[in-house]
């Protein structure tokens, strides 16, 4: 599995209100969500960081694992802009990776990969040490839990709240990502204890990648109308089941889910549009949409958009099924 972690466009903007100078900073183009060579990936496509992590298990003919043994490791992507400097002049941390974890059936490695600012930033902290010289840490944890039939798991266990990190699975797939880039809440609490190369690691909460139906109306959406930008705070309720409203939401920045008889079916992040069914029928609301974390979302009319683009969007998907999620 790999993890790739880049700077997206609204993250620049966020960074401009920080009390230090990093120059002019350059967002990374998005990536792609499917690729079968790495190397032209980090070519292509300017980064940050990449974690990946490889790992192999040795299974005897009686099912046994006889060994197992890491690899793969850590990247730092290429900075083609003089500009980028201070935080972005990444200085790689070394590769975290505890010993493999034997149960009867798999084994479980776990992998840490991050980078330091090569910059001094002289900062202050919410909590201890409430001082911090050495610029705020990036990083990404991965667990991949490999079977002895040949399947294998994995997730990310950890992560930075900046930058944005997506995981691809073994076959290249962007299968999640995190949800929400948190600058200030990133700048000022990351300490170097607070990493895996401390005393802990930072929870990451990761969000479904929608599909690429999905991920096409919602450049049609933006496109052809000018949806109003509102930020709100976690556990905000947006629209309730059974409300009758025309709403659609695009969410831009953050983690939002949807809620029906009081069950959550699942959790979408940037990218996602919610919504789009109620609007397009004009029935009642068939699930709630309440934001798991702090987040920005595009406010659209349903009105304003062709309802030929609904109907094809809605044909497509089936949100609220619980076979669906």
């Amino acid at each position: 599995m790999t993890s790739i972690s880049w700077l997206p466009a609204d993250a620049v903007k966020a960074l401009a209100q920080l009390p230090f100078d990093i120059g002019s900073p350059d967002f990374d183009s998005q990536l792609p969500n499917e690729f079968t060579d790495l190397d032209e990936v980090m070519a292509t496509f300017s980064c940050r960081f990449v974690n990946q992590l490889t790992a192999w298990i040795d299974v005897g003919d009686a099912g046994e694992i006889l060994e197992a043994g890491y690899r793969g490791g850590g990247r730092t992507g290429t900075l083609e802009h003089p500009s980028r400097r201070y935080l972005f002049l990444e200085a790689p941390m070394a590769d975290v990776q505890p010993p493999p974890e034997f149960g009867d059936d798999f084994v479980r490695f776990v992998q840490s990969v991050g980078v330091h600012g090569s910059t001094p930033v002289p900062r202050t902290l919410r909590r201890a040490p409430f001082v911090q010289w050495r610029a705020p840490m990036s990083w990404t944890t991965l667990a991949l839990t490999m079977h002895v039939d040949g399947t294998a798991t994995h997730e990310l266990v950890g992560a930075s709240q900046f930058p944005r990190h997506w995981v691809f699975n073994s076959e290249g797939r962007l299968v999640s990502r995190t949800g929400l880039v948190d600058v200030d809440d990133w700048y000022r609490t990351c300490s170097d204890v607070r990493t895996p190369w401390g005393d802990l690691d930072s929870r990451s909460l990761t969000s479904r990648v929608e599909a690429a139906l999905e991920r096409s109306f919602s450049a049609c959406v933006v496109g052809a109308s000018r949806p109003k930008v509102v930020k709100v705070a976690a556990d905000t309720t947006l629209v309730r089941q059974g409300d009758v409203t025309s709403s659609v939401f695009l969410v831009l920045d953050g983690v939002a889910c949807l809620e029906a008889d009081g069950k959550r079916l699942a959790e979408y992040g940037p990218g996602a549009l919610l919504g789009e069914r109620a609007a397009l029928a004009g029935d009642p609301r068939r699930a709630s949409i309440v934001t798991v974390t702090k987040s920005r979302l595009a406010l659209v009319g349903g009105e304003s958009i062709d309802p030929r683009v609904w109907d094809h969007l809605a044909t497509g998907q089936r949100r609220e099924e619980p076979s669906a999620t």
